[in-house]
């Protein structure tokens, strides 16, 4: 699922359709925030913030359940699937994030056993690698070491496979040389 259900719920919280046509669905879960800011404009660093205060929050939510592919809500939806309420922003943050780091690392776990290899680290690329605390949670749950960035990992990969194709790298090993050089992969 990934970052989604954070920039599902950032995007209700700040008053925007999340899906084109969906509507905020703030019918509801604006009450059960606490601290919720109407008009306020959150910023991911914010989400992110509230989320490190409500670090003791316990509840989950199955990150991979399809009712959060595309609900009328993600908050109305986060709510009613969390074991444990969120009564703030902070705590419904912390819960998507508590909840994909499980995942992750149960994902992991699925894969190293399905290969029969053991994995020592992670990489995380995407706008996920911007994400600290996500990333700092994923290295606690995985327990292993996470490395983050580069941020446009997607569009990297596929700019490489066509210089890959029209001769301006050799082979694979030489465009990735090229990318190592050029951007910074931080150990979270």
């Amino acid at each position: 699922m990934g970052l989604w259900m954070v920039q599902s719920i950032r995007r209700e919280l700040n008053g925007v359709d999340y899906v084109a046509g969906k509507g905020t669905g703030a019918d509801g879960w604006e009450a059960a925030l606490s601290d919720y800011e109407k008009g306020r404009k959150y910023s991911y660093n914010d989400l992110e913030t509230a989320a490190r205060a409500a670090a003791s929050f316990p509840g989950m939510v199955d990150a991979n359940d399809a009712r959060f592919l595309s609900p009328d809500s993600m908050i109305a939806e986060v709510l009613a699937a969390a074991d444990v309420k969120p009564a703030t922003v902070g705590e419904l943050v912390q819960c998507v994030y508590r909840s994909l780091a499980k995942c992750y690392a149960a994902t992991i776990a699925r894969l190293s056993e399905t290969t029969g290899r053991k994995y020592t680290s992670l990489n995380i690329v995407g706008g996920g690698s911007k994400d600290g605390y996500l990333n700092e949670l994923t290295r606690a749950e995985t327990g292993l070491e996470v490395f983050a960035g580069p941020s446009e990992g997607t569009a990297i990969g596929n700019l490489i496979v066509q210089f890959i194709a029209s001769g301006e790298f050799s082979d694979l090993a030489a465009a990735r040389a090229a990318v190592a050089r050029s951007f910074d992969v931080s150990r979270v």
